[in-house]
């Protein structure tokens, strides 16, 4: 069972009321409704989600992303009980240096867990031109069963398109978003960053439940 390396926990952090950014933009052809990629176990769940090279640029990033995709995933009935983040956090707090070596399945089965859902933000950037800003992050998802520290999401097959480095770190999400704003990235950047967690929190929730597709201009590449 592979261990949390640098896993970056932050308390809970409320949702933001207001940006400076003005919008997504509507210009993308959609199918009519997205299915789920899998159907999630409905066991109690803790949310982890490891940043382990901080390209987040943010401690409390991993926070919303949790918040995020554990309400989401409850707002649609994908999960009955998700594990409050506030008790992984304090487990680390306890812990300390200890709980970076811990492994995903030890987390889990500490906070009541019956399985983690692991959320790995491999590498983040945003671009854009005039006008246009455009946050890309690449995530890999996988779910694990406290009981055996068995991975039960993705289901990896030899030869699979899943299949093999990098896939092992789980299920690979690319998260594109597109906002518009007259101001240059760097003078936004805590709002853009903020923006970017919460869509990676809905992003990764909505690959566990049939869902209307976003008209935002956003762009998830399962």
């Amino acid at each position: 069972m592979r261990t949390v390396r640098g896993l970056v926990l932050a308390g809970l952090v409320a949702l933001m009321g207001g940006c400076a950014i003005a919008g997504f933009l509507a210009d993308k052809v959609v199918p009519p409704r997205v299915d789920a990629i899998y159907k999630l176990p409905d066991r109690p769940t803790a949310i982890l989600v490891d940043d382990r090279t901080n390209c987040l640029g943010d401690p409390a990033m991993p926070g919303i992303i949790a918040v995020q995709a554990g309400s989401d995933l409850q707002q649609v009935k994908a999960l009955t009980t998700v594990i409050d983040p506030a008790r992984i956090v304090d487990l680390a707090a306890r812990l300390g240096p200890k709980f970076r070596d811990m492994p995903v399945d030890q987390v889990g089965k500490a906070v009541g867990a019956q399985q983690v859902l692991y959320i790995n933000v491999a590498q983040t950037s945003i671009e854009g031109t005039p006008g246009i800003l455009r946050p890309t992050a690449q995530v890999y998802v996988k779910l694990v069963k406290v009981s055996d520290g068995s991975e039960i999401f993705p289901h990896l097959r030899p030869g699979s398109e899943f299949s093999g480095s990098p896939a092992e770190m789980g299920y690979p999400l690319l998260v594109r978003s597109q906002y518009k704003s007259d101001q240059d990235a760097q003078a936004i950047m805590p709002m853009l960053r903020r923006a970017m967690a919460h869509e990676i929190g809905r992003a990764v929730a909505e690959l566990f439940y049939t869902h209307e597709p976003r008209k935002r201009g956003l762009e998830y590449q399962r």
